[in-house]
């Protein structure tokens, strides 16, 4: 399978590092081989490091880097289309339950050994 996540202008990305972390941007500008400038709704136009960030498949074709407007046009028009797609929906689902309080954990924890349960019953394990 050919490698399709490529650093480009216009790519989505999360940012995995810093204060900003788990927000979604788009890379406005490539500085050099190691360095994007990148922007998002709640993440300022900040430059960091190819290791901080995740590419994600979500990308709008441009030639030259962004301007501000741009990039918030981009960032309007991918974020949608990210939230309906597999890796967006896991970051939810892991955002929720990273907020459980203790009573929500004690409830899903009951509910997986409820589930494990039957399923080993089904399966004639003791």
């Amino acid at each position: 399978m050919p490698f399709d996540k490529f650093v480009e202008y216009g790519r989505l990305v999360v940012v995995d590092a810093g204060a900003s972390k788990g927000q979604l941007a788009v890379i406005t500008d490539i500085l050099d081989i190691k360095q994007v400038q990148i922007q998002g709704p709640n993440v300022p136009r900040q430059v960091i490091t190819i290791n901080h960030v995740i590419l994600t498949h979500q990308h709008k074709q441009s030639a030259k880097a962004l301007c501000k407007t741009e990039a918030e046009a981009v960032c309007k028009e991918l974020i949608p289309e990210f939230e309906k797609s597999t890796c967006g929906k896991k970051m939810a689902a892991k955002n929720i339950r990273a907020n459980f309080n203790d009573f929500q954990r004690f409830t899903a924890q009951s509910l997986q050994k409820m589930r494990t349960k039957k399923i080993n019953e089904l399966m004639g394990k003791k």
